[in-house]
């Protein structure tokens, strides 16, 4: 995954494994703005992923549609004599062919992500209109931990968890995206995927 055009500066922010930035906090709304930010960052992900493979599968089935143009073509030239000439011709067709699938379904595989992240995004905002629809959950500081504890456990990738805990651990949006960015490109760099 490319992000690079996306994040432009280098942020170098310890990621805390101990005692939570937040966890000390008692007011209800600042929780609830800190989780909010975690959503926001998450569908601000999602949306600059998706324009991405989006495109890459637009100008595949573009370039799928002019190849199948190219070959048709060729086949309405066959003659005896070009035989040999139009088959080369139509076997290379194919293998461009199938290479811009492969590329179509990988675009599809983003797709399938970013569905699964906002159905992600949609169940923590749910969750979160529970809590503040309940007076006593909503100032109970009990609520808090529980809370980020069950929409942590609901993200299905390492993208996901990863921006969850360095806004839960006090970076806020630009700043997390970036770090996420940084880490990605490292792990591109090493051949690890984050999905």
């Amino acid at each position: 995954m490319k992000l690079d055009h996306l994040m432009n500066k280098s942020i170098h922010t310890s990621v805390s494994t101990s005692t939570s930035a937040t966890e000390n906090m008692s007011n209800p709304v600042d929780e609830i703005a800190l989780l909010l930010n975690v959503t926001v960052a998450q569908i601000e992900l999602a949306i600059k992923e998706s324009n991405a493979s989006v495109e890459v599968l637009t100008n595949s089935f573009v370039d799928i549609a002019n190849g199948i143009d190219v070959i048709a073509n060729n086949i309405k030239q066959f003659s005896k004599e070009e035989a040999g000439t139009v088959k080369d011709d139509i076997l290379n067709g194919r293998e461009n062919l199938l290479e811009k699938l492969k590329d179509a379904m990988v675009a599809i595989q983003y797709h399938d992500q970013l569905s699964q992240r906002l159905l992600h995004i949609s169940n923590s905002l749910t969750s979160m209109s529970r809590v503040a629809k309940d007076e006593t959950q909503l100032h109970s500081k009990a609520t808090w931990p529980s809370l980020k504890k069950e929409l942590r456990a609901n993200y299905s990738s390492e993208t996901e968890t990863a921006l969850f805990d360095l806004i839960i651990d006090g970076a806020d949006t630009c700043q997390a995206l970036r770090q996420l960015g940084d880490q990605q490109r490292n792990n591109e760099q090493s051949g690890v995927e984050l999905f």
